[in-house]
């Protein structure tokens, strides 16, 4: 039950409690929370079947299992859909050298299309948030960047979070305001 049955990582609910544990047990260590995104994968799971959507996801898995970005200190795990989320010690060095080598890897999955991939990383720097409420921060890093061909990755920022809550307080007042013909 704490296992995906596609990818064999680690579920959202168990990747969830035990990266807790792992912050938990290492207060003094600065972690990062990441997720991924694969740009139209859908297009990869309608043009190509969803087989090959499922093998992709599966060496993907096979990848980020057997070579994690550090060693000791990091839990994996698979979210849905195409959203793989990771968790690591922050080490920007790391981290590009695990992403370079990550991509090279990619580009050797047999498949007739460009898979591009992003990931929002969001720096934890707050121990008492709960580990969803961090990789909800991270998907929104990677939200952020979808489209973008130019960027891959990208960190969390509060003011992009902040001018999200803005723009659904409007939403949410637009009903009121059409009603009072404001």
């Amino acid at each position: 039950a704490d296992f995906d049955v596609l990818t064999n990582l680690w579920n959202k609910d168990k990747f969830y409690k035990e990266t807790r544990k792992l912050l938990d047990n290492n207060p003094e260590v600065n972690f990062v929370i990441m997720v991924s995104d694969i740009e139209h994968f859908k297009v990869i799971n309608d043009q190509f079947g969803v087989e090959t959507g499922d093998d992709l996801l599966k060496y993907i898995a096979k990848d980020i299992s057997c070579c994690p970005i550090d060693e000791n200190l990091t839990t994996v795990g698979y979210l849905e859909a195409d959203h793989f989320v990771f968790c690591f010690p922050k080490n920007e060095k790391k981290f590009e050298q695990w992403y370079d080598r990550f991509m090279q890897y990619i580009e050797n999955f047999a498949l007739d299309f460009k898979i591009v991939f992003y990931f929002g990383l969001y720096v934890i720097d707050d121990l008492t948030v709960d580990v969803s409420k961090m990789c909800d921060r991270a998907r929104m890093a990677v939200r952020s960047i979808k489209g973008d061909y130019l960027k891959h990755y990208t960190y969390y920022d509060s003011t992009e979070f902040k001018r999200l809550l803005e723009e659904q307080e409007i939403i949410n007042q637009m009903n009121s305001a059409l009603a009072n013909k404001e």
